[in-house]
């Protein structure tokens, strides 16, 4: 036995794959399985075979694209590729050997015979085809290449098209979500601003405070919804490459601090400790302060949120 006694063989089949591999492994063959075209060309490139046994109809790419692109690749035009198909259709043999095949042989296989059909076609075995078959079959074969490719180029299309209504969903997403959410919760807020100047009132003429823990929760939960809200539409803006920047100067340290003493109630409720190092030195950047600021609270937040309770 040679010392590169490598097959590699492409099926789809796992009970193929098993008895092909257990007949050739017995004889002394090392065997290696693909179960697609993609994967079975990587593994023709990284293991460099002696043989190739390829199944004609695999998903994808079928066995007569993978030979022609085999034999394109340096190193394999003289590898020996054999068609092994349980398709015996008129003119299948002939459009694998057109397509860059050795030979042809068929399913179900025998297995007494199957080794030394193996080893005549690793000794240079090669099925012909005469110039006017092999013109018909390869005009043929051509044909087969443009149908696959017209289907691809439909495919993309569909794609294109499918990736366009995407496109439009967002949009009209980020307009759902500026109407339909912005709109109520404008109201809400401006109710909740009435409401709190009746807190005010009764706290003043009737000495009764019973309503401003109330409002104050309803003015935050508000805040935050409208933060969640903004956050929404940037991200979908993001996505869909709308997010217009309002670039100008923005002072680092003070924006830091900012955001470092809003956070502080949460801190301290988890009894945590938060070292700042100087902010001084930090500089005037140029960038869009909402945006920033937004980033820099999701990460101080987060920071707070999964660190273990002090």
């Amino acid at each position: 036995m040679a010392a590169n006694n490598t097959i590699l063989y492409l099926e789809d089949d796992i009970g193929s794959q098993r008895l092909v591999k257990r007949v050739l492994e017995n004889q002394g063959y090392r065997v290696v399985i693909a179960g697609e075209g993609s994967s079975g060309i990587a593994l023709a490139k990284q293991e460099h075979p002696r043989l190739i046994l390829m199944d004609i109809n695999l998903p994808g790419m079928d066995g007569k694209e993978i030979t022609t692109r085999l034999r394109s690749l340096p190193g394999f035009n003289r590898t020996p590729i054999v068609a092994l198909t349980a398709n015996i259709s008129p003119g299948h043999r002939e459009q694998a050997l057109a397509a860059g095949c050795t030979g042809f042989m068929t399913k179900p296989i025998d297995v007494q015979q199957f080794p030394s059909q193996v080893a005549d076609f690793l000794e240079g075995h090669e099925e012909q085809l005469d110039v006017s078959e092999k013109s018909e079959h390869l005009e043929l074969y051509a044909q087969h290449l443009v149908t696959r490719l017209e289907n691809k180029i439909e495919e993309l299309e569909t794609a294109n098209r499918r990736l366009r209504e995407l496109d439009q969903m967002k949009s009209d997403f980020i307009a759902l979500v500026s109407h339909e959410l912005r709109t109520p919760l404008t109201l809400v807020s401006g109710y909740t601003f009435l409401l709190n100047e009746k807190a005010r009132e009764a706290r003043d003429v009737h000495n009764y405070d019973g309503f401003t823990p109330v409002v104050s929760g309803l003015d935050k939960g508000i805040n935050r919804l409208g933060e969640v809200i903004n956050e929404i539409i940037n991200v979908a803006r993001i996505a869909s490459g709308t997010l217009e920047l309002a670039v100008g100067p923005v002072r680092l340290g003070e924006l830091v601090d900012e955001i470092l003493r809003h956070s502080d109630e949460a801190v301290k409720m988890r009894n945590l400790n938060l070292t700042i190092e100087d902010l001084t030195g930090l500089p005037v950047i140029e960038g869009d302060g909402p945006q920033l600021r937004t980033a820099l609270e999701n990460v101080i937040g987060n920071a707070i949120k999964y660190t273990p309770d002090g």
